[in-house]
């Protein structure tokens, strides 16, 4: 649908989950990706439809690595509440003496590499900085000519920083003995919300976010949890566990003691929580999701009923 409607951002979006969803997991990939999106008169006389599917298909038997987009999270909240700051030190536990610099580092590149947008959550990308960091990592050694041209033709066309982490990452996840095993577990059976897939009404759409209200507003242990975040924020904070919950790991991913350090700070992060506590909530979130399963029906048929009357008042 994507692809007909709007394909310049269907294939920006692809590359920026190339970095965000796979990260380090085969560079051969992400190469195939970054050249597709880029070669525009390719993709025209190849048949968008058919590239379309044959990369899906190729992302889809990789396994995930989402150490960056972790990496990124942790960073943009210490940027965000610099009340943070103290607790710089002892991020990443037995990894912190390389967690620590991985961090400060993100944190440097996401100041210079990107500016705030008026009125916007998002940040934009400032190439030339882009350009300069990645020229900086290659004369350090982190990274060699194949890899820059990679890295910069990522961040060019995905409109993203993330490209640029990735030589960050690469030099992490060696120093802490490289990529871990592929690991896997079954994924929870998904029910159908109409004719879609029920995380698809997630905390970005208006009957997610809905569905959160009311589940935070009837289950006891989910407000016990909330009490300590201010209320402005405990929507966001659902809304965080959630993506961690359904969106984080519904596949094969590579599993190290990196890639689990950065995936707990950025749950903290995420939830205003220490590290023990955020993994406590989440498996009160898991007990909870028949629940919300249910809200999100209620909800997504309150919201057809409302496009459908837009007149009738929706029952409250």
């Amino acid at each position: 649908m994507l692809l007909q409607q709007d394909p310049e951002r269907l294939w920006r979006r692809l590359c920026v989950c190339a970095f965000e969803d796979f990260g380090q997991s085969d560079l051969h990939v992400t190469a195939e990706v970054v050249a597709v999106v880029a070669g525009r008169n390719f993709r025209k006389t190849q048949g968008e439809a058919r590239i379309l599917r044959y990369l899906i298909d190729r992302l889809c038997e990789t396994p995930k690595d989402r150490r960056l987009d972790d990496l990124y999270a942790i960073a943009a909240a210490l940027i965000a509440e610099p009340k943070r700051h103290p607790d710089i030190a002892r991020m990443g536990g037995s990894l912190s003496e390389t967690v620590v610099p991985l961090v400060l580092d993100t944190r440097k590149l996401l100041v210079t590499c990107e500016r705030p947008v008026p009125r916007r959550s998002f940040r934009a990308l400032v190439l030339d900085a882009c350009e300069r960091a990645l020229d900086d990592m290659a004369g350090r050694g982190l990274a060699d000519a194949a890899l820059v041209e990679l890295c910069w033709q990522g961040a060019r066309l995905s409109k993203c920083l993330l490209p640029v982490l990735l030589p960050l990452g690469i030099a992490a996840t060696e120093a802490c003995g490289g990529l871990g095993e592929v690991f896997a577990e079954p994924a929870a059976e998904v029910p159908s919300v109409g004719d879609i897939p029920g995380y698809a009404i997630d905390g970005f759409t208006r009957s997610g976010r809905m569905a959160l209200t009311k589940l935070a507003a009837q289950e006891p242990r989910l407000q016990a949890i909330l009490t300590g975040i201010p209320r402005a924020d405990r929507l966001d904070v659902l809304h965080h566990m959630l993506f961690f919950v359904e969106g984080g790991r519904c596949a094969s991913w590579h599993r190290d003691e990196l890639s689990d350090a950065l995936w707990c700070e950025a749950l903290a992060c995420g939830t205003r929580m220490p590290i023990f506590e955020a993994r406590a909530a989440l498996a009160v979130f898991v007990e909870h999701l028949p629940a919300l399963h249910d809200l999100r029906r209620v909800e997504l048929k309150l919201q057809i009923e409302q496009t459908e009357n837009p007149e009738k008042d929706g029952d409250p």
